[in-house]
């Protein structure tokens, strides 16, 4: 879908890099409109579940655009990182991890789908749950995992991009380090799933490397338009 479009732009005169640089930006912008106004205030793994319940109740209608909104998302990453590996095919020793940067980036995209699938539950069916401790429970809980899988989707995407990069530079040279720091920081936080479902310090190493994440999104965008030809 990501590719054909980018196809269908570029036949209207648009180039590569102008497409990548405004797909990325578009996807931070998303990323911080989600997690910073619409889901503001939302509860963390681990929190008790009479304010995950209140939280869904009260907050239903930002909750559902929030998750309607990872449509645009998936177009927007799916483009950029499609933009991001045609480049990277360009050298043998980038190509490798070009395919494996895209297919996580797929695999970020389903995680991210089922976790908004769940948020939809939790907010058409928040008055039933209310008397249902334990499949509220059960449902929270699935949620913090799958959000514990992203941050290991995402942590694979970071870190095969920059690797990619070593090979064939398509963001400036001081990020190089910074991408791997923070695919690492989200790897160590995914991986420990049952203490992020707990709201443990690896939640918190994963917020960190999620951070990271969208600087290293942010100036490759950046990068993209400013040597778009």
């Amino acid at each position: 879908m990501a590719t054909v479009g980018m196809a269908a732009a570029q036949s209207r005169g648009l180039s590569q890099g102008l497409i990548g640089g405004i797909a990325g930006l578009g996807f931070a912008a998303g990323v911080i409109l989600q997690n910073g106004v619409l889901m503001a205030g939302s509860p963390l793994p681990g929190a008790p579940l009479d304010e995950v319940a209140r939280f869904y109740s009260d907050q239903g209608g930002r909750v559902m655009i929030a998750t309607g909104w990872i449509a645009i998302n998936a177009v927007f990453l799916l483009t950029f990182l499609s933009v991001v590996t045609s480049r990277l095919q360009e050298s043998a020793a980038s190509a490798v991890w070009g395919r494996v940067a895209y297919a996580a980036g797929i695999a970020l995209m389903a995680l991210f789908a089922t976790g908004a699938s769940m948020q939809a539950v939790l907010v058409t069916r928040i008055s039933e749950l209310e008397t249902n401790q334990a499949v509220l429970g059960l449902l929270w809980a699935m949620h913090s995992a799958s959000f514990a899988m992203s941050m290991v989707a995402l942590g694979v995407t970071l870190l095969a991009l920059s690797l990619g990069a070593l090979a064939m530079p398509v963001v400036p040279g001081w990020t190089l380090k910074l991408g791997m720091l923070g695919g690492v920081l989200l790897l160590s936080g995914g991986a420990f799933a049952s203490n992020v479902v707990d709201g443990g310090p690896s939640l918190f190493i994963g917020f960190i490397g999620f951070g990271v994440w969208v600087v290293w999104l942010i100036t490759a965008s950046i990068r993209m338009l400013r040597t778009d030809n």
